[in-house]
This record gives structure tokens, sequence and C-alpha cells, in this order.
């Protein structure tokens, strides 16, 4: 169990927890850290190993705690970071979206007039028929 607790006399984490107050603020943060009173953790302090261990769990959930905030912090850049290049990629979709109709529209024009001029060219073929069987006709009378 002592193992489990690594209680290696951490004296300096020790004192950083316990601070200028001494052991009253460290036996309030502990307690409060276990959720029971002050009085109920007092006979478990008097036991220095287990005092040990609870003091560096108490360090280790404050490492973990931090941790946990700095990868809030970084889940919370990578989400801005995703959103703004979504909507980047958002923009440039509706962007090609709006020149793909363009060109839609600028090839439809384009097969109307295609259109058009076969119909003129149908209609100027016919007439130069007719005006040929005309010309046959009158050099044929003649």
């Amino acid at each position: 169990m002592l193992d489990f607790c690594s209680v290696d006399s951490r004296m300096s984490e020790k004192e950083t927890l316990v601070g200028s107050s001494g052991t009253d603020e460290l036996s309030q943060r502990i307690a409060g850290f276990l959720g029971i009173s002050d009085d109920e953790l007092k006979p478990v302090l008097a036991d220095h190993v287990l005092s040990d261990c609870l003091v560096n769990k108490l360090q280790e959930f404050n490492n973990l705690q931090s941790n946990n905030l700095r990868l809030h912090a970084t889940v919370d850049e990578l989400k801005a970071l995703c959103t703004s290049k979504v909507d980047s990629l958002k923009k440039e979709t509706e962007r090609l979206i709006r020149e793909n109709d363009t060109e839609k529209q600028r090839r439809n024009r384009l097969e109307e007039q295609v259109s058009q001029l076969t119909k003129e060219k149908t209609l100027a073929l016919g007439q130069m028929e007719n005006v040929k069987f005309e010309l046959q006709n009158t050099i044929e009378q003649v």
C-alpha cells in the first residue's frame, strides 16, 4: 500500500500545499478534497504515512485538474479552429455553386444560340435550294 501512495518524503510538495498557514490550511484542503469535516480528518492526519499519501493524492488531483483545464482550453481552440475552417469551406462552396450556376446559364445561352443558328442555317439552306430550283427552272425555260 505504501507503493500505491508513493510516499517518498516529498516535503517540498507538502510544504507547498501547507503554505504559510501551516497544517490547519492543509487539513482544511484535504478535508475539502475528501468531502469530510476537518474534525473527522484530524485522527487520520496523525498518521504521517497516511498524511503523506493524502498530500500526494491531493497534489495528483490538483495536477489532473490543471491538465483538465489545459485540455479543455485546447479543445476549445480546436473547436474554434474547426468552426473557422468549416465557415471558410462553406463560403468557398457557396462561391463555387454560384460560379457553377453562372457557367450553366452561359452554357444554356450558348446552346440556345447554337439551336437558333442551326434553325437559321436550315432555313437558309432551304431557301438556297428553292432559289437553285427556281434558277434551274428559269435556265431550262430560256
